[in-house]
């Protein structure tokens, strides 16, 4: 407790206490809580750069975690490209979960692509695992199936179905809606809502074929089951 009292002094650890409680950060202040950070790592010079960032985090009430996204953000952009980031219109959530993505063109057009989709951020880092352009920073690679036996596999499908048909029922639901958003979509926008639309009409094709092969073989293993 005394050593976080003790940085809490610096002019830099409070700034970024104050920015981080502000209710309503914006991109600005997600930006100068990573300067602050970065002046602060300059005045105290490299040796004292180690565990710096945690000591910095616990006197301002947040997690590492929140903090090194900051860093990251004045890391990957510069005060001058900063309008260009506002330009795109997302929240810090989907910026922060992009910062893994490499060249900053390829994240600025992913990002475009999650809010014409309106993604969460949770929906565009399940995009970015599944990226095998993607080399780090995503989570790690998606593990292969593992059978835990037929019955604990059924059940496991039967969940998953349950989610699939609740969302198709949710954007059916919402149809005249979304007709009235892509109204005011930017050609872009469009562009990137189209790319979505046709990767999805793809998989729910290539789901069709499967859902009838396992459609088959749950009724021939019902007819087997009940065979007496």
């Amino acid at each position: 407790m005394a050593e976080a009292t003790q940085i809490f002094h610096f002019i830099e650890v409070k700034e970024i206490t104050r920015l981080f409680a502000n209710p309503s950060k914006s991109l600005r202040d997600y930006f100068d809580i990573g300067r602050c950070m970065a002046s602060l790592v300059e005045r105290q010079g490299e040796n004292a750069k180690k565990g710096l960032r945690s000591k910095v985090a616990k006197a301002a009430g947040v997690s590492p975690e929140s903090l090194n996204k900051c860093c990251q953000f004045v890391e990957k952009y510069s005060e001058a490209q900063l309008a260009e980031v506002e330009s795109l219109g997302i929240g810090w959530g989907l910026l922060a979960a992009s910062f893994c993505i490499e060249p900053t063109a390829k994240r600025h057009k992913l990002l475009k692509e999650a809010k014409a989709g309106e993604w969460t951020s949770r929906e565009l880092l399940t995009n970015i695992r599944g990226d095998t352009h993607t080399s780090r920073g995503g989570g790690r690679p998606q593990r292969k199936l593992k059978s835990f036996g037929l019955a604990q596999d059924l059940r496991e499908v039967g969940k998953q179905c349950e989610k699939f048909s609740k969302w198709i029922r949710m954007i059916c639901a919402e149809k005249q809606g979304h007709e009235k958003r892509l109204r005011r979509l930017k050609d872009e926008e469009k562009l990137a809502l189209a790319r979505i639309t046709s990767s999805v009409v793809i998989a729910l094709k290539s789901n069709e074929k499967e859902c009838k092969e396992l459609l088959l073989f749950l009724r021939e293993l019902e007819g087997v089951l009940n065979d007496k």
